[in-house]
């Protein structure tokens, strides 16, 4: 799925939230965060502006961004969010709270975990 820079960004950004959202950094969480979301990061050039442009974002921008994204787009974004959750095998109450509260706020689909890892990796 195409993503703009700025969304990358966005979504890089709440990406870093969940792998955060339960007070450890797990190396397979990091993986999903970098390796989930767009082929483009794989360049570290792209990877590092990208990531700069995401440490600029206030939260509230990058809600407003997520919310702007198509229902495809936000599909993707709540299966890659559900993915850095899962990818530990220790879903964390704290993470779960979040991919909700990110969910809620942003007006992505209803869908359960499952549905959207299922949607992320078929995309």
């Amino acid at each position: 799925m195409e993503f703009s820079d700025i969304q990358l960004a966005a979504a890089l950004k709440v990406g870093h939230a969940m792998v955060e959202a339960d007070g450890q950094t797990n190396p397979a969480e990091v993986e999903v965060l970098f390796g989930g979301l767009s082929e483009r990061l794989a360049t570290a050039e792209v990877r590092e502006e990208i990531e700069r442009m995401a440490a600029r974002l206030e939260f509230a921008e990058m809600l407003a961004i997520l919310s702007d994204m198509t229902e495809g787009h936000k599909r993707y974004i709540a299966g890659y969010l559900a993915s850095i959750m899962v990818s530990d095998s220790d879903i964390d109450e704290m993470e779960v709270r979040l991919w909700r509260l990110i969910s809620n706020m942003c007006g992505f689909p209803k869908m359960t975990v499952r549905e959207a890892v299922e949607f992320w990796a078929s995309h």
